[in-house]
């Protein structure tokens, strides 16, 4: 098949969105719209035949439109039809994505791109980190994204590679395991208790729902860990027994006793406007259209100045600090139960593929696990890290054939659109 220019403009995008992913904010907006010019532009007279890829561009546009109809309705702040319009750009990505990544040779390019700004972005945090005043227990040292968009990456690739590591292709196992060391120091200078969070539930849910014949051994090895970890006197170990007991602390952290009354407060909000004002809940009251209606509401009934007294200052009033808080209030009900519902799509599909021993599915199914575990503590539905979460799903999903199952990893097929082996990458 002969390679258009076209094909070359697309290859190129892929590869510098993939190295984006880790460095460049703005290749979150900039090659994506590259992507959806250039998908105009071939006018693909296939797309809708892959009947997978057809419910997945249904069930995206369906949510856009009902995100961006709810705007419209319950308008309170212009500027947040522009800032939704803007944030919900991954809802077309994905299925553009997918049809693109058909194509074995646009994987690899994407993959590769993602492998390189990984590396330079974890080579940048050690330089920070070593320029920098802190401590090893101390560090929150960030990379070319802020502290949290980088705590996120992070998780991200250890999701993704820990599945790697049990699979028979030494050479796959290989590069998950060298993926996973240059991470583990920068998860150290970032301070990322949330990576320990994500990571810790989403390694669990991968082996109860895929390895249960292995869950001996990952109990063992968390025993020795946290054995490690807790009694040997090692900065490193006690870098990371700092963090992961800070996640417990309700008692003198206010950055976690800030987030609990978040949740119950942003709760009892969602309540009391569903009883008073049920148009807001169900179409949404926008970014800022949230943030007035919530101040309004804490200084009514009294409790703003004491919430701030009690949590020194660590409660937000612009965010919730909880994915499905944060999309019911700000997208509405509407919204809610279609983005959930293609998330819940997208994982089933994801774990049909990986219990067949699909070993890029099984990482991609961890990655949503990651993600849905990070949106338990930080409202990351409508962020950047969205955009590379769902980047590296679609890839991963459409790498699933490329090395087989665990039981037949040699074994090669021809598809017509995406012309993919199975043993190949």
């Amino acid at each position: 098949m002969s390679i258009t220019r076209i094909d070359r403009l697309n290859q190129i995008i892929l590869g510098l969105f993939g190295v984006s992913l880790c460095v460049f904010k703005g290749g979150m907006y900039l090659f994506p719209v590259l992507l959806f010019i250039t998908f105009i532009f071939i006018k693909p007279k296939n797309f809708m035949q892959d009947e997978m890829l057809k419910k997945i561009a249904l069930i995206s546009f369906a949510t856009f439109v009902v995100g961006f109809l709810s705007k419209l309705i319950n308008l309170s702040v212009y500027s947040d039809i522009g800032f939704y319009t803007k944030k919900a750009i991954f809802l077309f990505l994905i299925p553009v994505l997918l049809f693109y990544l058909k194509n074995k040779l646009n994987q690899k390019i994407l993959f590769s791109g993602f492998i390189v700004g990984l590396v330079i972005a974890n080579f940048y945090c050690y330089y920070l980190f070593i320029h920098s005043h802190f401590t090893m227990s101390e560090a929150l040292v960030d990379s070319f994204w802020d502290i949290l968009r980088w705590r996120e990456i992070l998780t991200f690739s250890l999701c993704i590679a820990i599945p790697v590591l049990f699979h028979k292709d030494n050479k796959l196992k290989l590069l998950a395991l060298a993926l996973i060391l240059v991470c583990i120091p920068s998860v150290i200078f970032s301070g990322g208790r949330v990576v320990y969070f994500a990571v810790t539930i989403a390694v669990v849910a991968y082996f109860f729902l895929l390895k249960r014949d292995k869950i001996k051994h990952f109990i063992l090895f968390a025993v020795i860990c946290s054995g490690l970890i807790y009694f040997v006197p090692n900065p490193v170990f006690k870098a990371i027994d700092h963090r992961v007991e800070s996640i417990f602390n309700t008692e003198s952290n206010y950055s976690n006793i800030g987030r609990l009354h978040m949740y119950k407060e942003g709760s009892i909000f969602i309540y009391h406007q569903l009883v008073n004002h049920p148009k807001s809940i169900l179409f949404g009251m926008g970014e800022k259209g949230f943030n007035q209606e919530f101040v309004h509401y804490l200084t009514q009934e009294g409790k703003y100045e004491h919430l701030m007294e009690i949590t020194n200052r660590q409660f937000s009033v612009r965010d919730q600090h909880n994915a499905l808080l944060n999309t019911l209030s700000k997208q509405g009900m509407l919204y809610f139960v279609m983005f959930y519902s293609m998330m819940l799509f997208l994982f089933f599909k994801t774990y049909q593929s990986a219990v067949q021993g699909h070993i890029f599915s099984q990482s991609a199914l961890v990655l949503l696990v990651g993600y849905m575990s990070i949106g338990m503590l930080y409202g990351n539905e409508f962020s950047f890290d969205t955009i590379i979460m769902f980047t590296l799903w679609c890839l991963l999903f459409s790498m699933r054939n490329n090395t087989g199952t665990e039981q037949k990893n040699t074994e090669s097929v021809n598809e017509k659109d995406g012309d993919i082996v199975k043993g190949d990458l």
